[in-house]
C-alpha cells in the first residue's frame, strides 16, 4: 500500500471543516424558515418606539478621552430611546422594523459610523428581552439573531482588515492571513482595535444586550488568544444565570420554556 500524503490529509481535513460549516448554515436556514412559518403573530405586539432625536446630554462636550465621549453619547441616546412611546405593531410592521434596523447598521458601518452601528445592534439585542408574546418569540429570535450575526461578521472583517493593512505597510506588499491563523499572526494595532470593541461591550449596562453583543463578537476573541475560548464560554454561561426571564435566556443550549411552534420547527 502506498504511503498516504500528509498534505492530502491536511487538505482533506480542511475540506471536511468547510463542508461541516456549509451543512450547519443550511441547517440553520431550514430551521429559520420553519420558525418564521410556524410562529405567527396573532393581533399586535407592543414595542417601544425608536427615536433618533439627540438629547442635550448626548451633545454635551466633556473633557474625557475620545472613547469615553463616544460611550457617554451612546448611553445618553439609549436612555432617550428607552423613554420612548410604546406603540402596537402588526407582525409585518415588526418585520419591517427589524429590516430597517438591519439596513441602518449596514449604512452606518459603510459610513464608518461604528458607534451608531453598535447602538442599533444594542437596540436589536434589547428587543429580545420582550417576552410578552411568547408564541411569536421564536420568530423574533431568528430575525434579530440574524442581525446580530451580521454585526459580528462586520466587526470581525474590520479587525482582520486592520491587521492586513498594518502588515502590508510593514512588509511593503500585500499579505494574506491563512484560514487557520492564530493570534500570533495578528498585528498589535488590530489586537488593540479588538480590545476596544470588547471594552465598549463591557460598558453596556444592561445584562441581556451585553451578553448577546459579546456572543455576536465571540469569534473576534480569535485575534487575541488561541486557547481561552473554554473559559470565555464558561464566563458567559455564568452571566446568563443573571437573566430572570427564562424565555429571554435563549443563549442557553436548552431553554426552560419551549413554545409549541418551536417543537413543530424542531429548533432545539
Amino acid at each position: 500500500m502506498a504511503p498516504s500524503d500528509p498534505g492530502s490529509k491536511r487538505v482533506g481535513r480542511k475540506g471536511e471543516k468547510i463542508r461541516d460549516a456549509d451543512a450547519k448554515d443550511e441547517d440553520w436556514e431550514r430551521m429559520r424558515v420553519a420558525v418564521l412559518k410556524g410562529c405567527k403573530l396573532k393581533g399586535t405586539i407592543k414595542i417601544t418606539a425608536l427615536s433618533d432625536r439627540p438629547t442635550q446630554e448626548a451633545n454635551k462636550t466633556v473633557s474625557l478621552d475620545k472613547t469615553q465621549r463616544r460611550l457617554d453619547m451612546l448611553e445618553a441616546q439609549l436612555k432617550a430611546e428607552i423613554q420612548g412611546e410604546v406603540v402596537e405593531v402588526s407582525e409585518q410592521e415588526y418585520i419591517d422594523l427589524i429590516e430597517k434596523l438591519k439596513d441602518e447598521i449596514t449604512v452606518a458601518w459603510e459610513n464608518t459610523e461604528r458607534v451608531t452601528a453598535l447602538k442599533r445592534a444594542i437596540q436589536c439585542a434589547k428587543m429580545l428581552g420582550d417576552t410578552r408574546v411568547p408564541q411569536f418569540y421564536p420568530a423574533m429570535f431568528v430575525l434579530i439573531s440574524g442581525i446580530l450575526d451580521q454585526f459580528g461578521k462586520l466587526v470581525f472583517a474590520r479587525i482582520k482588515r486592520r491587521s492586513l493593512e498594518v502588515a502590508a505597510q510593514e512588509e511593503g506588499r500585500a499579505v494574506k492571513l491563512p484560514p487557520n491563523f492564530t493570534s500570533a499572526d495578528i498585528r498589535t494595532e488590530a489586537k488593540e482595535t479588538c480590545r476596544n470593541w470588547f471594552y465598549k461591550i463591557a460598558c453596556i449596562r444592561e445584562l441581556l444586550p451585553r451578553i448577546y453583543i459579546e456572543m455576536a463578537l465571540l469569534t473576534c476573541y480569535r485575534f487575541l488568544a488561541d486557547d481561552e475560548f473554554g473559559g470565555i464560554v464558561t464566563r458567559i454561561s455564568h452571566m446568563i444565570r443573571g437573566i430572570g426571564d427564562p424565555l429571554a435566556v435563549r443563549p442557553r443550549f436548552k431553554p426552560v420554556i419551549k413554545p409549541a411552534c418551536m417543537k413543530r420547527a424542531s429548533v432545539l
